[in-house]
């Protein structure tokens, strides 16, 4: 029996030796994971509240709110939410830094059904301070209202997104974004450049200012990668409404900009941007004042297209496809600081200008200008301006009247679009039906098709499917957007 009781003994020393073993071995296996990736290792989603009735010494629970984004932010982890309460808020110049991951960004959110307001009107803002500076990666942050400051949200970090911020009254930038992969969507951006109201403030006497919505000039390495403005609405700033330069691979889409008082959309020292099926628009009754920027008889510039910069690579592979414009022109190159800038390999298509004519510089390189609808009912209005047809293939756009020779081309068509043209032509009231043709309209079908490389895509026609001149407002537009990998 004792030897029994001994050999038991032995088996159950074992076993736990074992037992010790494995759990050493899953610790250690633990701790490896946690050191050698932290942030994956990271399980739980912590969700914080800032209330402006709250108080730092609180908990941060919805019963027991922070009062400072500042402090909140500081503690947000992979996958954290923060949510803000609605209320007005007299903070800025806050810092996120923190480190999220694609499928667990860190988010900083309006509460749902609420709006949480910052203002600097009643605090000591400096010119070039932002609300938000987002200087971590995969950040979200989404809902707030931004009004009275010096920059509205600084994207500088990577892979950030900011959506349905409202950035109001601004000194200078409504929305910045800097940042790699930076997204900015669903937002609006009014009245900013204040520093350049009615040009009288600011600006030490020169003509300098800032820009409304932009993807620019990267901190780190100077030139923005892949960043995408989509579903925007940018009015009424004291500078260029929306914008991209010192930029590569920029889209831009489905943006509504109108009523800015530099020019509404700004493409500078960038490659392979895609400028697509955005309404662009100046009013007659358009509140920000002239004094003598815009050509007699005409509005400010819808598009412009330059170069500003020597020390940067050239303009080149970008492209302008179904955007519809009224009541400004289009500037493709038609001036450029450096000597060497022009289009090059830029492709502008499908697009329907009504009362704008497209001007290009006499430096051109492998671009194209076709399927266009240029239309004005206006009598003695010029529509287009082409010093020279080197580098240039015009084609199958059509004229409501005939252009200059320089500008004709093959399978172009002379006369009435057919446009709706229904709605109203006013601040935010026009839509992108104002631009759809009717079923007798002679652009039907008589587009030529597209076979372009652009940034990272392919763009060509469907197959089997014929193009209209002029852009698609009501209806998908027959072009596929294939990435270069997979061209077939």
């Amino acid at each position: 029996m004792i030897q029994d009781s001994l050999v038991k003994y032995q088996n159950t020393v074992k076993h736990h030796n074992r037992y010790c073993f494995m759990v050493l071995a899953s610790v250690v296996f633990g701790i490896v994971l946690i050191i050698g990736n932290p942030i994956e290792a990271k399980a739980n989603c912590n969700t914080y509240y800032v209330s402006s009735s709250g108080n730092d010494r609180n908990l941060g629970t919805i019963d027991s709110p922070w009062l400072s984004i500042h402090k909140s932010a500081k503690i947000l982890s992979p996958c954290d939410t923060l949510y803000v309460r609605g209320g007005i808020y007299n903070q800025s110049g806050i810092v996120l830094n923190n480190i999220g991951i694609e499928k667990n960004p860190v988010k900083i959110l309006a509460y749902p059904n609420e709006i949480p307001i910052l203002d600097g009107s009643s605090i000591n803002i400096k010119t070039w301070q932002a609300f938000f500076y987002l200087d971590g990666e995969y950040i979200k942050l989404s809902g707030f209202e931004l009004r009275n400051g010096g920059v509205g949200v600084h994207v500088n970090g990577s892979h950030n997104t900011v959506s349905n911020v409202n950035a109001h009254h601004m000194l200078q930038n409504g929305i910045l974004a800097r940042g790699d992969y930076s997204i900015v969507e669903n937002s609006k951006v009014s009245w900013s450049c204040m520093n350049h109201y009615n040009y009288l403030i600011g600006n030490g006497g020169t003509n300098k200012w800032a820009s409304g919505l932009s993807a620019a000039r990267n901190k780190a390495g100077g030139i923005t990668k892949h960043a995408i403005l989509r579903g925007n609405t940018v009015t009424e700033n004291w500078g260029e409404g929306l914008s991209t330069y010192e930029a590569d691979g920029t889209i831009m889409e489905d943006n509504t900009v109108y009523n800015n008082w530099a020019l509404n959309v700004y493409i500078s020292d960038a490659r392979n941007v895609i400028l697509k099926n955005n309404l662009i628009y100046n009013t007659p009754d358009n509140i920000i004042i002239d004094i003598g920027a815009r050509t007699p008889g005409r509005f400010t510039i819808n598009l412009t297209l330059a170069d500003e910069r020597s020390d940067k690579p050239r303009s080149a592979n970008n492209m302008v496809v179904n955007n519809m414009i009224l009541n400004g022109d289009i500037n493709a190159f038609s001036w450029s600081i450096p000597t060497d800038g022009g289009l090059f390999n830029t492709l502008i298509a499908n697009n329907t200008v009504i009362d704008g004519m497209i001007r290009t510089g006499g430096k051109n390189q492998e671009s194209v200008i076709k399927n266009n609808i240029f239309f004005t009912s206006k009598e003695d209005f010029s529509l287009a301006n082409i010093p020279s047809r080197d580098g240039l293939d015009m084609s199958n756009n059509l004229w409501s009247h005939p252009p200059p020779a320089n500008a004709s081309g093959n399978g172009d068509i002379i006369g009435n679009p057919g446009l709706v043209l229904s709605g109203k032509v006013r601040p935010g009231k026009l839509t992108k039906r104002y631009f759809a043709i009717g079923a007798t309209s002679p652009v039907v079908g008589k587009g030529s098709p597209i076979s372009s490389v652009i940034s990272q895509y392919r763009i060509i026609t469907n197959q089997g499917r014929t193009l209209n001149i002029g852009a698609y407002p009501t209806t998908a537009m027959p072009i596929q957007y294939l990435p270069t990998q997979q061209q077939p």
